[in-house]
């Protein structure tokens, strides 16, 4: 799904960091845009990233981010809006450092998976 739907020559992941795939994930940004520049953003970037991973790492919240208004062209948010608790806010940070006619994709945890359902059934 990435490599077919997230393109860019700027690209900012939000909350690589979290955990649930979400490092995978921005692995899989890297090898679908081997050319973009790829920004990480997270309160928890360890000092490794950008040798290990090849992306720059910024180490700042999602509500006041140390980046220049409308500089990329794409924002990737995997399953992060769900801990935050002002989504509004973050949201609002989001759109300031998206370019005009920018794309924001944005992914929340899905509770209906059958993992979830057949873990309830078996805690009924």
């Amino acid at each position: 799904w990435i490599k077919d739907n997230v393109h860019g020559k700027n690209i900012l992941d939000v909350g690589p960091m979290g955990g649930g795939g979400s490092l995978f994930a921005h692995q899989a940004l890297r090898s679908a845009n081997p050319e973009a520049n790829i920004t990480a953003l997270d309160i928890n970037i360890p000092e490794w990233f950008e040798k290990k991973i090849g992306s720059k790492g910024v180490k700042a919240s999602v509500y006041n981010m140390p980046l220049e208004n409308e500089s990329f062209d794409c924002i990737f948010m995997g399953e992060i809006l769900e801990h935050l608790e002002n989504p509004y806010k973050a949201i609002k940070e989001v759109s300031r450092v998206m370019k005009e006619g920018g794309r924001l994709y944005l992914t929340t945890p899905n509770t209906f998976t059958y993992q979830n359902i057949i873990r309830a059934l078996k805690n009924r």
